[in-house]
């Protein structure tokens, strides 16, 4: 069961629309980059407000995970503030504050989120920047960042994109101190299906799905409908290390950093109203 809450809204405790949902919920936080669980979601809770038509505030808190059921220190918790302006009808603005705490290992991890969306004659546009501060342990202190930047065109019948990632990685020779993007991610395709999703990436954490973190990518891609119930999407990725990470133990040589190059495919037929198949393929 991927989502079971229950949500109620009204008006008559502020006095402007507001609300409360409680359960386990997909979540994204800002632009995604930093924190994405949309795909299997998350035990928590959230409160709503929309003071005008275009402004939302969304405070809410989630469990991350649980330890023991008796010893509240081992868990990892999330808090966040989430804050979303439309400024006129093509231009979304937000941003947002995050904390996750897990006691017994020392985190408090603060991620500042800003990001913008919307469209100009015709051209969208995606942008956001995340910056990292607080400590990771008892001895780390953490300080990535990650800058993103999408855009998009419609020429009949086909989308073209285009899109930038950059996501901090760290620097050898920097004890107590971790300049690596840390991300929480669901384990699913974020962006490439080969790297993002089957390899393990240049992330520190030697792991799959960890998004941009030591990453840098550069992406052009095209969507087409050949027909009405079946869309194909085309991307090509152009993949690097942010940093070099330093072998163990260190030698004399440095690493490349360069990754390689992604071409995916993406074939999706919608079978019915709520229900879609698709195929995603990719080379590296």
């Amino acid at each position: 069961v991927v989502e079971a809450w229950l949500a109620y809204t009204g008006s008559g405790l502020f006095g402007v629309p507001a609300g409360i949902k409680v359960g386990h919920m997909p979540i994204m936080v800002g632009a995604g980059q930093f924190f994405d669980h949309r795909r299997y979601g998350d035990d928590g809770i959230l409160f709503v407000l929309e003071p005008t038509k275009e402004l939302e505030l969304i405070l809410g808190t989630l469990k991350l995970a649980e330890g023991s059921g008796s010893d509240n220190t081992d868990d990892k918790d999330l808090y966040t503030l989430m804050t979303t302006y439309k400024l006129d009808k093509d231009t979304t603005l937000g941003a947002n504050y995050t904390y996750i705490n897990q006691s017994d290992t020392e985190m408090s991890l603060q991620n500042l989120g800003l990001f913008a969306r919307g469209t100009i004659a015709g051209l969208g546009y995606r942008a956001s920047a995340d910056f990292q501060f607080g400590d990771l342990d008892s001895t780390t202190k953490a300080r990535g960042w990650a800058a993103t930047l999408g855009l998009n065109y419609k020429v009949d019948p086909v989308t073209l994109r285009a899109s930038f990632a950059y996501g901090s990685g760290d620097k050898p020779g920097t004890a107590g101190k971790n300049e690596e993007f840390q991300t929480f991610l669901n384990n699913f395709i974020n962006y490439a299906v080969v790297y993002d999703y089957r390899v393990v990436t240049a992330a520190k954490a030697k792991a799959i799905a960890k998004g941009i973190a030591n990453t840098t990518y550069f992406n052009v891609g095209a969507d087409f409908s050949p027909m009405k119930d079946l869309s194909l999407a085309l991307d090509l990725f152009i993949l690097r290390a942010s940093k070099s990470l330093s072998p163990t133990p260190p030698s004399t040589f440095g690493i490349d950093k360069n990754i390689g190059t992604e071409v995916d495919l993406k074939a999706t037929y919608r079978v019915a109203k709520n229900l879609t198949y698709f195929i995603n393929s990719g080379i590296l």
